[in-house]
């Protein structure tokens, strides 16, 4: 809270806000102070919302002049910042002038600050190797830093230089993806029709959930083909169940999980989760682009983590690696 004092007169500015964000100012008026008129003068980055009991004003340019408040006490205004900055804040002077007459009596240089949030990459690796024999789950790790006011949404995606689609999937889609590939072992097992489910209820639940992902259409068609033809072998009816059985129980503690990886920490949260590379083929480079958004919905500028691959498998079988991010809450000084 920021209350000034002067003989006469008191006003109060909030704090802070985001861009966009409405940010009140007040004015308290002692009754021995005499005035007629009360001229506000602002930048035009600055949107004045609403006058608070005001009865009659005029405006030229960026300047609006009240001749007549309700009452003779108080009046206020509410304003907005209208510009996205590049600094985590910014400071907005208005100039406030009590006039009688033809003279200004009394003037104040009202501060106004408006915050953002801001990430940048602390660490990165500037290659990966790929190898049959590598580790994919601590293969890419990231350090970015998180600083300024307010709660941070974002987005992580993918531009790569290879022959397929590059897209990013949460936790809980690589839970569902998990249990495809159960579906799809090529297994004998001894049938058992009294436990046989509804193939397909599963086909068509397992499509539908599917197509909301990101996965490319010709490897969403080949894991459901897998699963179709897994499903219409009978010899496979109690593999369903028992399977079906063992993903509901994952599913849950992978919801759970999910949460967890949703708001790694406090005041950040990702979109979907915690993301995942999902390519069938690298190429030589690939770009993170990572998307973020405050609580108003201002984007900002994305920050770009450039990373070359050297893809050395000899087989090329779609590859899942995990962007493992360390989120850092970096210190932030107010003014």
């Amino acid at each position: 809270m920021s209350l000034k004092q002067d003989a006469g007169i008191e006003y109060y500015v909030a704090p802070w806000a985001l861009v966009g964000e409405e940010l009140p100012i007040h004015f308290l008026i002692e009754p021995n102070f005499t005035f007629d008129a009360v001229e506000i003068e602002r930048p035009s980055s600055i949107s004045i919302q609403e006058l608070l009991n005001v009865s009659s004003f005029s405006q030229i340019e960026n300047v609006i002049r009240i001749d007549e408040l309700m009452s003779r006490d108080y009046f206020g205004l509410i304003i907005t910042y209208d510009n996205i900055f590049t600094d985590t804040s910014t400071v907005v002077p208005i100039s406030v002038r009590f006039t009688l007459g033809k003279k200004t009596i009394r003037e104040f240089n009202v501060i106004a600050k408006f915050f953002r949030p801001h990430i940048s990459v602390i660490s990165k690796p500037d290659s990966i190797i790929l190898t049959n024999e590598s580790d994919l789950n601590s293969l890419l790790k990231l350090r970015i830093g998180v600083s300024g006011f307010g709660r941070i949404r974002i987005a992580i995606d993918v531009e790569a230089n290879c022959d397929t689609e590059v897209v990013i999937e949460s936790y809980l889609r690589n839970a569902l993806k998990q249990v495809i590939a159960t579906y799809s072992k090529d297994e004998e097992i001894q049938p058992d029709d009294s436990r046989f489910g509804n193939k397909d209820w599963i086909l068509h639940n397992t499509e539908v959930a599917l197509r909301s992902t990101n996965m490319p259409e010709s490897l969403r068609k080949e894991q459901l083909d897998k699963l179709r033809e897994f499903l219409t072998n009978t010899k496979n009816s109690g593999k369903i169940i028992e399977d079906l059985s063992k993903a509901i129980e994952n599913l849950f503690l992978d919801m759970l999980l999910f949460q967890f990886e949703k708001y790694p920490i406090d005041g950040v949260e990702l979109s979907y989760g915690k993301p995942s590379l999902f390519t069938s083929r690298f190429g030589d480079s690939l770009t993170l682009r990572v998307r973020y958004w405050d609580t108003m919905g201002n984007e900002y500028d994305p920050i770009l983590v450039p990373i070359r691959v050297d893809d050395k498998r000899i087989d090329k079988e779609p590859a899942q690696i995990p962007i493992n991010i360390d989120w850092v809450r970096e210190p932030f000084l107010i003014s």
